[in-house]
């Protein structure tokens, strides 16, 4: 039996968890909605019985250790998650300490956004290349970046929040207090706002709601859903002048995943790009929903 690792991705409305073995392959996947009956503390008892439920039925062929993801940012130092705004119910929680004082075993900490690029730099769309990005588009949006083997991080232990650039000086207000910011206009919660404030969602739907709208032809929802992409460009465009990458892989499951969207993104791209000799490869993920759990316990697996 191949050696593995516990993954654990915390989203922001769900949870995902997995035995991962060294090669990247998932088994004993559970995906569940994050129990808002924590919400007024930091209690990690629905990641624990998870976890648990895992482990205790690999009793004879233990893990390597845990790796957790979770979006916004945490510190990978110390292991306490600092996100009030999309995590308020794990604000200041130390999720590091609490798994390892519970299992016993290594931990290793990860922002989602550089999670998802471990797994798909090493085992997905990204493989092959030095220098990888990937824009996750999920309830925020998240970035990560790796340059020949190693994740960009920022002063400590932090993580550069390049979701919050800014590409839209009139455009809506983020959490975050400024105006324009790419998750304000790209993002799960952000599409959903939008369509609402427009009439053309109700308030009980939400971003996919959106997209099949825009499917189906809604004029309305196909130019929410281009103004979205224009938006997403110029993100993309920042990410290029920035890091220079050889590939862009975007993930999640804000917008719609069409040949059209890769078309498009690789046009501003390559005109924004006109002048300079930067030229990035833009790709959807290959690992789907799974990238930002494969590549937490990518983290333990090959001691990133």
């Amino acid at each position: 039996m191949l050696d593995w690792a516990v993954g654990i991705d915390l989203g922001g409305t769900n949870i995902r968890v997995a035995k991962v073995d060294v090669l990247g392959k998932v088994s004993q996947p559970i995906f569940v909605e994050i129990d808002k009956s924590y919400a007024d503390s930091p209690n990690f008892a629905q990641i624990i019985s998870i976890v648990d439920e895992i482990i205790s039925t690999n009793q004879e062929h233990p893990p390597l250790g845990i790796g957790f993801g979770v979006t916004g940012p945490i510190n990978v130092k110390t292991g306490i998650i600092d996100n009030p705004f999309t995590l308020p119910a794990f604000f200041q929680g130390n999720i590091k300490k609490t798994l390892e004082d519970r299992f016993n075993l290594k931990v290793a900490v990860e922002n989602d956004a550089n999670a998802a690029c471990i797994g798909e730099a090493i085992f997905g769309a990204g493989e092959g290349a030095d220098i990888v990005a990937c824009l996750i588009l999920g309830t925020g949006v998240g970035v990560g970046v790796i340059n020949n083997g190693v994740v960009y991080r920022g002063a400590n232990g932090a993580h550069p929040e390049a979701g919050h650039v800014h590409v839209d000086a009139t455009g809506p207000l983020c959490y975050c207090g400024r105006n324009g910011c790419l998750e304000a206009l790209v993002s799960g919660t952000a599409l959903k706002n939008i369509g609402v404030e427009r009439g053309v969602l109700s308030a009980g739907q939400n971003a996919k709601d959106l997209v099949r709208l825009a499917e189906t032809g809604n004029k309305d929802a196909v130019q929410i859903m281009q103004e979205a992409q224009q938006a997403l460009g110029l993100g993309v465009v920042n990410l290029i002048y920035t890091y220079g990458p050889e590939k862009i892989i975007i993930t999640g499951g804000a917008l719609s995943r069409t040949d059209t969207l890769l078309i498009k993104l690789q046009a501003i791209a390559d005109e924004a790009c006109t002048y300079t000799k930067l030229r990035s490869e833009i790709k959807f993920g290959s690992l789907g929903d799974w990238a930002g759990t494969i590549g937490a316990a990518t983290r333990i697996i090959r001691s990133w």
